[in-house]
């Protein structure tokens, strides 16, 4: 952090990641991801993004949520 190009998101314990969003500092949403096949690591480009802080929520197979903020410069 922070972050220019892209975020990889690597899950523990090789759970399955379903869904991603990020917001803006605002509460907007920026993006919205649904994984269509199981995967533990994610690889997100950030590059259009505007400078700024955002929050990364994920959703896990199993229910459980992460979220994380990043810096995009």
């Amino acid at each position: 952090n922070p972050s220019t190009d892209f975020i990889q998101l690597r899950s523990e314990n090789n759970r399955s990641i379903q869904n991603i969003r990020i917001y803006s500092i605002t509460g907007k949403e920026v993006l919205s991801l649904n994984q269509k096949s199981s995967t533990s690591d994610i690889r997100i480009n950030v590059n259009d993004f505007q400078n700024g802080v955002y929050l990364l929520s994920a959703e896990y197979k199993s229910g459980e949520r992460y979220s994380r903020t990043f810096i995009k410069k």
